[in-house]
Order: C-alpha cells, then structure tokens, then sequence
C-alpha cells in the first residue's frame, strides 16, 4: 500500500479530530432530537448495509427512510417558495424589461434558470404561484426518474440486480430534509442533480454518439444551473485530456468530455440573442454579483458549510484579518488540492470508472466559499452510486467502510453544528479510498 491509499484514512481521522474539538471549543452540540437523528440514522444505515439476513437489511433500510421522512416534512411554511421569487423578479427584469436580473437580489447563473421560469409561466401568462407548482412538480419529477435510472447504472455496473436493501436506501435520499427542503423553497438544486444522474445514465447505458452529446448537454446545464457542479463536468474533461496523453482509443467519458466544452460555448452565445440586450448585460454582471454574494454569505451566514468559510470566519476570529481579504486565498488553496487530488485519482484510476467519478462530484461541497445543506441534492448521483458499488460483486462493505458510509450520511442530517461540514468530508475522503481499493 502505497501513501497516496492510505490518505484517505488518515484524511477521515483527522477531520474527525478537528470537528471534535471546534465543537467542543465552541459548545457547538447537536440538539437533542439531531443526536437522537444522528444515531438513528448510524445504526439504521449500518445494519442495512451489513446485517446477515436479507430480511433485517430491508427492515433497517425501511426504518431509515421512515426517520427521513418523518424530518422531510418539518418545512415552515413562511420558507415555500423564498428562493423561487428571487427567481420570478430576475425573470420578470431579463424578459419583461430586458434589464440585468441581478437587481432585486438573485445569484442565478443567467442561463438557464430565468428561461426556465420564463418558460412555465408561459411567456409570463401565468402568475409566480402557479409557476412555483410546475417548477416543484418538475423538481419531484427529476427525483423520481433518478431513482430507476441510478439503478440501471448500478445494475450495469455490478452486474446483478441491487439488494433490495440498497435500493431502499437510494430511493430513501430523495426524502433526505435537505433534499426535500431545497425543493420547497423553490430553488433549482433537484433539477441539477437530476441532470447529472441522465448525463452517468447516458454515459453508462445508452450506446451511439447522440448519447455522448446528450449526456455533455445534461452536464453542462447542470452546472449552470448551479456552478457548484463544475467539478462534476470537470470529470469528463480531464478523462478526455488523460485519454489522449496516454494514447488510448476513446473511452466514452472522454468522447463526452470532447464535445463537453464546445456545448459550453453554444449554450453561453445562444442566449445573448434571447431577450437582447438583457442577457449580455446578465453575463456582463454575474461575476461581480456572485463574487459579492459569497463574500457577504461567507461573513454573516452561520448555515454556509462551506470548509473556506468556515476557515476564514475562523482566522478572521483569532487574528483579525477581514474575511473579504482571506476567502478568496482559502477557497481558491482548497480548490487547488482537491482538484489536484482528484486528478491524481484518475490517473491512477482504471479506465471508464464510475467510482473514479465519486471524488469530482462530492468537490461540489468542498471547493466552492458557499454551500448550504440543500446542496446535497446536486450529488444525489454519487450518494446513490455510493451506496450500490459497495462491497465486491455485491457483498456486503467491510465493518469499518459501513461504518463510515453510515456515520457520513446521519451527520448530513445535522444542520446547526460542524457536522454537515465533517459529513461531507467524509463522503470525499471515502470515495477515494474506493477508487484506490478498485
């Protein structure tokens, strides 16, 4: 075993340690339902993937998703819909006045979020209430088609039908709070992640070149409607580049990260002629507005578990350097060494690996200054993919790798502590000890 295998390990204790002692330091403990949540959600999660009897891995899968659901409906009512306004008053500027959207406050990447909106209002005729329905039915819509198509790709992948248990457990995410709540509140994070599940659906399992381009198409919109995925599509470029140093014939995941960045400027030109001149203006003043936005998210929000964050707010509290000056030096240092890790991986990996993916789309939580709880439906696809490719040839994940997967997904169900972060930490340094055990 070689020091890069064993990263990984050491990775995962000493993210352990330090969220120990910044909750300890900071009297930062989980409330006692969350805790009550948390060893739940461990033992349920454990036993479903471990326990000997098909019979009792299905019940602790079943009495998982029942604690999921019980929490996925505790959504105050005052929140439906907060998101999706800002959404509704950016559209109305582009489309109804052909100004810049980012004036009454949204963040949007300015396509395809406001054509969207545009779109189930039809042209605006319909009011923002019932353009709020379609965009939450199209929301669950996405969940739901993830659930059949994430189980073909595990099933091509292993080659045999999932566990029942595992199923269960991948069915069961899409009613993780988090999830549910990013829905209710009307933002487009269901949506994204449901497009990267068709575009490894397309990869996968579709054959012939239209897939490759549908599945770079899937990809690209993902990420602009949430920037947070760049990582995501960052898999499939850096595949294609790998492919040709090594002087390889073209897999599929470098086919489609071929023709990924030539789909990137088509659907960055295309829209400039929509709405003109609103949308130049819109791409004109997104960077500023974003790069405002995450400075001021990062300074005043306790709920951005961000690790860049959370790290300036940290430094900013010991040695009184503002956090506007350190974030940026943070976010892009962290950026740098988990794309670089990631990188790594791949070149190490075999060729066409899903696991290989895994790193590249748990980066979403980890190289970005801002990342609420309700993003942990952008990686929808790699928590499903986590759970059915454990084990070799469908048994059952080693103690501790259960053990991990079990204490990862119950600490994203704690949302007022350090626990979220150290969630999906866990979920990154796990993901490449299974690309070095493949």
């Amino acid at each position: 075993m070689t020091w890069l295998d064993s990263l990984p390990r050491w990775a995962t204790l000493a993210a352990l340690a330090v969220t120990a002692v910044a909750t300890i330091a900071r009297g930062a403990w989980p409330s006692p339902a969350e805790s009550l949540v948390l060893t739940a959600s461990v033992a349920l999660v454990y036993g479903a993937l471990r326990r000997d009897a098909p019979a009792q891995r299905l019940a602790c899968a079943a009495l998982w998703v029942g604690v999921l659901a019980v929490l996925g409906l505790v959504t105050p009512r005052q929140n439906v819909g907060a998101d999706f306004w800002f959404f509704w008053d950016g559209a109305e500027l582009l489309f109804g006045r052909r100004q810049s959207p980012y004036a009454l406050g949204s963040t949007a990447f300015p396509f395809p979020t406001f054509l969207l909106v545009r779109g189930l209002s039809l042209g605006g005729r319909l009011g923002a209430e019932p353009t709020l329905g379609l965009f939450t039915a199209l929301s669950l819509g996405g969940l739901l088609v993830s659930v059949p198509l994430m189980r073909r790709v595990v099933r091509a992948e292993v080659g045999r039908e999932p566990d029942r248990a595992r199923s269960l457990l991948q069915a069961g995410l899409i009613l993780h709070p988090a999830v549910l709540a990013g829905i209710a509140i009307g933002q487009s994070v269901a949506l994204a992640g449901a497009l990267v599940v068709l575009a490894l659906w397309l990869w996968r399992c579709s054959s012939g070149r239209w897939a490759l381009h549908a599945a770079a198409l899937s990809l690209n919109l993902a990420w602009m409607l949430k920037p947070q995925l760049l990582p995501a599509a960052g898999f499939f470029v850096a595949a294609w580049l790998l492919d040709g140093s090594r002087g390889r014939a073209r897999g599929r995941a470098a086919g489609i990260g071929r023709v990924l960045l030539p789909w990137a400027l088509v659907l960055t030109v295309v829209p400039l002629g929509i709405a003109f001149p609103g949308h130049v203006l819109a791409f004109r003043d997104f960077p500023a507005v974003a790069a405002a936005a995450h400075t001021v998210i990062a300074e005043t929000f306790v709920n951005n578990y961000a690790p860049s964050a959370i790290l300036a707010k940290t430094l900013a509290r010991f040695t009184g350097v503002a956090v506007g000056l350190s974030l940026p030096l943070l976010a892009a240092g962290i950026a740098a060494l988990v794309v670089g890790w990631n990188l790594v991986s791949l070149v190490r990996a075999r060729a066409e690996s899903l696991r290989a993916f895994l790193p590249w789309i748990y980066a979403t939580f980890l190289w970005s200054s801002i990342v609420w709880e309700l993003y942990l439906a952008l990686a929808l696809a790699g928590l499903m993919l986590l759970i059915g490719l454990q084990g070799e040839r469908g048994r059952a994940p080693t103690a501790a790798a259960a053990l991990e997967i079990a204490l990862a997904l119950g600490a994203t169900t704690v949302l007022t502590t350090f626990a979220f972060t150290a969630g999906v930490l866990l979920l990154y340094f796990h993901s490449h000890a299974m690309v070095a055990r493949e």
